[in-house]
């Protein structure tokens, strides 16, 4: 994802399947490993700004089956697939709210106010307890839980010393999560809200994703100019899967 164009890889082979060029801005996405449906935010600038969530369906993604407005800009997507629910955060007007969106009807079913008003987050969701992560980019360190049974905020934790944050994500059912700033990748406990184990990622790795099957975290490492993705395998044995 990125320049516009939205690139669809076999993870068996490492190969491209299929490309589709949007020809507009599209900060984040999200697949819906149940129903083979990818969500993608999307910004189109032309005589006046668009604000859309834009879904695709598999396997190759080449179809777009859906349009949401979103309103405002959209700057993060996950995906509960147990639920069938897709919360986007998006934000203006000096305000940050996350839309809970029905993955079978595509309404908006919900709104929830973030506290902290920034124009993106990085998100992560434990599909499994239903829990979603948010903390906002660069230098914060407050971590925002909500809880996606009763869609509210039902709390906040810190990251000590985390500076420079540039990815999130949670490992399922282990109440752990991915936290990527400066140049490790770090594994949170999320019940105690503390540091289990780190390791050093290279430059500045961002856009991280996990294979729970697997345990390895998948990350991109870089300046942005010329992105290089990288697997971390150093933290397994502290993942707790």
């Amino acid at each position: 994802l990125g320049g516009g164009v939205l690139t669809a890889i076999d993870g068996q082979t490492n190969t491209v399947i299929s490309t589709v060029d949007l020809r507009s801005e599209m900060p984040s996405l999200a697949l819906d490993q149940k129903t083979e449906r990818m969500y993608v935010t999307n910004l189109i600038s032309n005589s006046s700004v668009k604000y859309n969530l834009l879904v695709f369906d598999g396997p190759d993604y080449t179809k777009k089956a859906k349009t949401i407005a979103t309103g405002k800009y959209g700057g993060s997507v996950v995906v509960d697939p147990v639920t069938d629910k897709v919360y986007v955060l998006i934000a203006g007007d000096n305000t940050t709210d996350l839309l809970v969106i029905s993955g079978q009807s595509g309404e908006v079913i919900d709104t929830i106010d973030v506290p902290t008003a920034v124009y993106a987050y990085h998100m992560a969701i434990d599909t499994a307890t239903d829990t979603i992560y948010l903390v906002p980019p660069g230098s914060g360190t407050e971590v925002t839980v909500v809880d996606g049974k009763s869609d509210t905020v039902i709390g906040e934790f810190s990251v000590p010393g985390a500076t420079d944050v540039q990815g999130l994500v949670a490992a399922p059912a282990a109440g752990r999560l991915y936290l990527a700033y400066g140049d490790d990748i770090a594994l949170l406990n999320a019940q105690t809200d503390t540091v289990v184990a780190s390791a050093d990622a290279g430059s500045l790795p961002y856009a991280l994703a996990l294979d729970s099957r697997t345990r390895n975290v998948y990350a991109i490492v870089g300046d942005g100019s010329h992105p290089t993705p990288t697997t971390v395998t150093a933290l397994h044995d502290s993942c707790g899967l």
